[in-house]
Parts: structure tokens; C-alpha cells; sequence
């Protein structure tokens, strides 16, 4: 006799009303909205077209994918070199902080591989070319210290003026030693940030899934991305200093802690998130086969990204990026536009600081456009076209951090109730404590946002407060809080979390 059972699928009617429910929460996006704008369907220049269609291509992810590591790896190989200059005097360093948020497996290490790898490949032959350096200045620091400690015996016994000029001479011509360039770092506490601008000027990072800045390095980043000199003082360290710094910073990573970055409310207070071009993809490619990246296309990105870094080897030499007369007005007009689009009842008012910085946003980008289609060390020019390509990035990157950021008491209490709700039903939960949910998205939310998103959920009966005798006869220690029913509870299911 065949006991195989028959398992028939479920359709969506019959589901437990738990499991209807989280489907149902999953579809509804409370936070990114039904529609994103994408860097895909802007007209950009032929260089630019021809390496990141190719590397996208290749990798088997979208173009905006691959187009964010390109121009942060042509900033980071910048170092500060070129910055732009506007008709009102104004100097815009080609500083840029960029976070993407994107689903697992979605390709982001791919996006970013070609770049990491010639620079890299760059920082392995400067720490050679630095070691080589260093032995010769520890074999003449040697000599030197020799002839000095003969010369000041030779004083201390006769007085010989001579004598000490030698040892004077001996000791102005020794050398310290080098210290390679590090043109990528991981670590971003406040203190590796300081270091690393005292020591070289400035700070790139590119990663594919990396660490968020921590709530102290806020401000400091803020500075660097406004080329804003900045001192620190610490008993544990020497003082460090930095005079027109540079920071590059790309950083992607997972959906859920790009929410909560660009959703926090202390980047946002502390302007960081003003200076952050946040971008959330969502891949709808089909999946294909990777292949290698075609050899012409991976030597000019190579050409490319190691000129900038020989013409930017020395530092405090610059050089300035122009804007012609077509450029600078088009830029004062969107400007204006942005300008009163942040104003109250505006389009763009629920991004206002990122809306008041719009204009920045687009020089700073029109540099690297400016940059892609052209040889480094050339005197470069931002025409009409340069501009209008980097105005219609500005404006996409606009519509993801409206979309994406949470500022409105609205935003925030249907953000929460989803939150809550959700977790309420994957953890299947009969009874639970309020003091438990609070703790448990203390980091997201409020005490009193989760007392409200409760609140609302009873009302929606949904959950239901359970009235506990023995909780309310308790005199001593903190109170326990309300406890609640989750009316959807299905005693035959199973714990998602």
C-alpha cells in the first residue's frame, strides 16, 4: 500500500492569516515607494558609455551598478589634484560620499572588482618602489649619523668650529623615512580618519560591503567633504592637522542597514546625509554568464585611473576644472529651481538640506564627467553637455533620498508599525511584553514611536492588550509594561526569526 501522503500547494485564500499577512506586509513598500528613478536612462558622455557598459556587461549587473564604482574610483585617483572653479570664486574639491543599498547576491562585489584591482595593483608597487627608497635612506641616515658622532667627538675635545658645521651638516642632510600612500583604507573611527588626513591629506575607501561611519566620525566627515581644515587633540596621540582635506567614500551594502544609515536621525542633524548621494538598486536584470572584461576597454579604465594617480602624486599641487558661460547658466537656474523646490510646500522640501546642496552635488559630478572624457594634465572645461548629464544625476539621486528617508512623524510611525507587526508575526508570538518590543527595535525606534505603532495595531485589532492581575499587584523594581495578544497567532506555525 503506497502511504506517500498527496501535498497539495496552497493557494492564496487558503494561507493562515499570519503567513497572508506578512505577504501582504512584504508587498506593501511602505519606505521605497512603488517607483525609483534609475542613473540608467540619462544620455552620458562616449568614454563613460563605452567602460561602464562594458564592465556591466561583463560582471552581468545593471549599468547604475557599475557606474557609481567607476566615478569613485576616478575621485580616489584624483586625490584632490582637480577641483572645480565657478565665476563666483568659488572651489568645489571633488570630494564625494556615496552609499548604495542593494539585495544580496545582486552583484555588488562584481561592480566595483576591475577598480579595486588596478588601484590595488598601484598601492603594491608604490609600497615596493617606498621599501626601496627607505633602505637607501637608512644606509646614507647611517653614514650620516657616523660622520656627526665623529665630528661632535672631535668638538667636545678641541673646540673645532669645524668640527660642529660637520656635525650640523650631518644631521640637517638626514632623511626620515617615507611612508608608502595608502590609497584605500577599512578602518573609518574618528581617530583612523585623523591619522590618515594628518599623514596624507586624504581618505578613500571603496567597498563593496563595508562599515558605516560611527555616530562620532560624523562631523569630522562632514569637514572633509567640505575641504574645511580640521584639528584634533588627543592625550593618547600626537595633535593632527589637516589643511584642505579630501575624502572619497563608496560604500555599498545591504538593504536594511542602507535604510537605517540614511533614515538615522543623527546623520541626518549632523548634515552628513546633505553630503551623501545615497542610490538604492534594484536589480531586474535577467541573470547571464560573467565573462572577462574586454582588454581595450579595462586598458583605457587602467590608463585612465593610473594617470590621475602620477599627476596627483605630489602634494598641494592643483589644478582647476572651468565651467564655460552655457555651463554656469544652467547650473544657476536649476540651482534656483532647487532652491525653491525646498521651500515649504515644495517638491523637494522633505529633503531640504540635500535640496539646498543640489548645486554642489552637480559641479562636483560634472568634475568627474569632465575627468572621464578627458586626458589628465590637459586644461579641462565644463561644457552645456557635461552639465545637463550631471544635473539629471543630481535629480536621481534627489528622488532616492526623498524616497528613501524617513523625516515626516508620518514616515516614522508607518515605518514602525510595519517593523513591529512584521516581527509580531515572524517571531508567532501569543502573548508578548511591551517593554520587549521596545528593546527590541531600540536602535530604529523611540519608546514612545513604538507605544504609538501598539496603539494603532489594537486599533486595527490586530493585537489585543491583555489585563495580567499579578503584573499590577508588583510594588517593587520597574514596572513591567502592558502585555498583548497577537490576535493572528497560529499555533501550528513556525518561528521565522
Amino acid at each position: 500500500m503506497n502511504t506517500t501522503p498527496i501535498l497539495s500547494p496552497y493557494f492564496y485564500e487558503q494561507l493562515p492569516a499570519r503567513i497572508k499577512t506578512l505577504n501582504d506586509l512584504a508587498n506593501e513598500n511602505l519606505v521605497w515607494g512603488t517607483f525609483l528613478p534609475s542613473l540608467n536612462a540619462i544620455s552620458y558622455p562616449a568614454t563613460l558609455r563605452r567602460i561602464v557598459g562594458e564592465i556591466a556587461s561583463a560582471k552581468a549587473i545593471g549599468f547604475d551598478l557599475a557606474l557609481i564604482p567607476y566615478l569613485a574610483s576616478l575621485a580616489i585617483a584624483n586625490r584632490g589634484y582637480y577641483a572645480v572653479r565657478t565665476q563666483d570664486g568659488s572651489l568645489h574639491p571633488l570630494s564625494f560620499l556615496f552609499v548604495v543599498g542593494a539585495d544580496a547576491a545582486s552583484g555588488k562585489s562584481r561592480a566595483a572588482e576591475e577598480e579595486l584591482h588596478i588601484l590595488e595593483e598601484w598601492q603594491l608597487m608604490r609600497e615596493e618602489e617606498i621599501k626601496k627608497e627607505n633602505q637607501e635612506i637608512l644606509l646614507s641616515n647611517e653614514i650620516l649619523d657616523a660622520q656627526a658622532t665623529r665630528a661632535k667627538k672631535i668638538y667636545a675635545k678641541t673646540l673645532d668650529e669645524e668640527a660642529l658645521a660637520i656635525f650640523y651638516e650631518a644631521r640637517r642632510r638626514m632623511q626620515p623615512r617615507k611612508n608608502a600612500p595608502k590609497i584605500l583604507m577599512n578602518d573609518v573611527t574618528s581617530a583612523a580618519l585623523s591619522v590618515a588626513i594628518a599623514n596624507q591629506g586624504y581618505i578613500s575607501r571603496l567597498e563593496s560591503d563595508g562599515v558605516l561611519f560611527p555616530k562620532d566620525a560624523y562631523r569630522q566627515v562632514t569637514k572633509y567633504w567640505a575641504g574645511e581644515s580640521h584639528r584634533q587633540s588627543r592625550i593618547s596621540r600626537d595633535d593632527s592637522f589637516a589643511k584642505s582635506p579630501i575624502i572619497v567614500d563608496l560604500l555599498m551594502t545591504q538593504t536594511a542597514f542602507f535604510q537605517e544609515y540614511v533614515c538615522n536621525a543623527n546623520a541626518i542633524s549632523s548634515g552628513l546625509m546633505s553630503r551623501t548621494l545615497c542610490y538604492h538598486y534594484k536589480n531586474i536584470s535577467t541573470p547571464t554568464a560573467t565573462y572577462e572584461v574586454d582588454g581595450a576597454t579595462r586598458d583605457m579604465l587602467e590608463r585612465k585611473i593610473l594617470s590621475l594617480l602620477d599627476i596627483s602624486d605630489k602634494r598641494g599641487v592643483h589644478s582647476e576644472i572651468r565651467l564655460d558661460y552655457e555651463a554656469e547658466y544652467i547650473l544657476a537656474q536649476n540651482t534656483k529651481c532647487w532652491s525653491s523646490d525646498a521651500q515649504e510646500g515644495g517638491s523637494k522640501n522633505k529633503i531640504k538640506d540635500f535640496a539646498n546642496r543640489m548645486g554642489q552635488h552637480a559641479i562636483r559630478l560634472a568634475g568627474l564627467l569632465c575627468l572621464s572624457e578627458n586626458e589628465a594634465g590637459d586644461p579641462l572645461n565644463i561644457d552645456r553637455r557635461i552639465m545637463e548629464c550631471a544635473i539629471s544625476m543630481t535629480e536621481v539621486f534627489a528622488q532616492h533620498a526623498m524616497r528613501t528617508r524617513i523625516v515626516s512623524f508620518e514616515d516614522i510611525n508607518r515605518a514602525c508599525l510595519k517593523a513591529v507587526f512584521e516581527y509580531i508575526l515572524k517571531a508567532n508570538y501569543n502573548i508578548f511584553q511591551e517593554t520587549f518590543i521596545t528593546h527590541k527595535f531600540r536602535n530604529r525606534f523611540s519608546a514612545t514611536e513604538v507605544k504609538i505603532a501598539l496603539y494603532l495595531l489594537e486599533t486595527l485589532h490586530y493585537v489585543e492588550q491583555v489585563n495580567d492581575y499579578f503584573s499590577n499587584q508588583r510594588s517593587k523594581g520597574r514596572p513591567l509594561g502592558r502585555k498583548f495578544r497577537n490576535m493572528l497567532y497560529d499555533p501550528n506555525g513556525t518561528p521565522f526569526i
